[in-house]
């Protein structure tokens, strides 16, 4: 399964350390197949991810698709969450990979 490390380019800074290349998350458009629930306490990004979408590697899709995940998996009680449907999959990577040149 593609992870959005995948593909990141590694980098060296100028005391020779190495690092993963910056990467960028495209825009998730709103689909008619996408499923919305509300979320309850203890509800975390990866397992939503492992249960909707098969691979809890995959959570940075949903962060972005709620605007979540700024250092923490953790989602808030009472949310309302959009999980984007599986069939969008290869259309968040081939946008995921455009935007990052890889």
């Amino acid at each position: 399964m593609y992870t959005r490390y995948s593909d990141a380019k590694i980098k060296n800074d100028s005391d020779g350390k190495r690092y993963l290349s910056q990467v960028i998350y495209p825009s998730i458009v709103e689909s008619e197949n996408d499923l919305y629930i509300i979320s309850v306490k203890g509800d975390r990004l990866d397992l939503y991810a492992k249960r909707f979408l098969g691979d809890e590697k995959l959570y940075y899709i949903i962060a972005q698709a709620n605007g979540l995940g700024k250092g923490s998996l953790a989602v808030p009680p009472g949310l309302q969450i959009r999980i984007p449907s599986i069939d969008s999959l290869s259309k968040i990577y081939a946008d995921f990979k455009d935007i990052n040149n890889f």
